[in-house]
């Protein structure tokens, strides 16, 4: 089960601009899916590594 924790960031033009590109790739609608998919996917990289 996923638990969901509300939170305040700021992000830097880059990165924010980064991650506006990824939900348009993606299809991705909500800035905290793509934050959290991003994040996933970087995990399963470490752990196949």
């Amino acid at each position: 089960m996923m638990n969901k924790t509300r939170q305040m960031i700021s992000l830097n033009g880059d990165t924010y601009q980064y991650i506006q590109n990824y939900m348009i790739e993606q299809k991705v609608r909500y800035l905290g899916g793509a934050i959290a998919d991003i994040c996933n996917r970087s995990r399963y990289k470490q752990k196949k590594e």
